[in-house]
């Protein structure tokens, strides 16, 4: 980002859930002061049924979804939630503000875990991306 920027930009809207984390430009954008928008954070619904985040939605019943929106909500970044999630879980301020309570700890370092590289979005520099 730095090369093309005399000023780094306020944001930048990429793919990161605990299945795809980009550590390094994670990092770039922390030293940088550079928010974060998380623009697929349930990962187009690919790991709903993945162990772990099955387990953390049994452990502290509420939905996958929900498990990586907070994932995204407690690393800091601003979500943009599915359509589809908005329409049918969120009603009224009280849900919305749920959203917004961090994971515990344990369950983070499990999400965290899970890190294989799984892009669901379109790159550039990628030939293919799996879906």
């Amino acid at each position: 980002l730095s090369c093309f920027h005399y000023l780094p930009p306020p944001h930048v809207q990429i793919e990161a859930t605990p299945f795809y984390q980009d550590l390094e430009l994670l990092e770039y954008c922390q030293d940088s002061s550079i928010g974060i928008i998380s623009s697929e954070p349930c990962a187009k619904g690919l790991r709903r049924n993945h162990e772990v985040v099955r387990a953390v939605s049994d452990f502290m019943n509420i939905s996958p979804d929900e498990v990586l929106i907070r994932w995204g909500v407690t690393r800091g970044f601003a979500v943009l939630a599915p359509p589809v999630f908005v329409n049918t879980h969120l009603q009224g301020v009280q849900a919305v503000g749920a959203l917004c309570e961090p994971l515990p700890d344990e369950v983070m370092q499990s999400l965290n875990q899970c890190n294989v590289q799984l892009k669901t979005t379109w790159d550039s520099n990628d030939e293919e991306v799996e879906q």
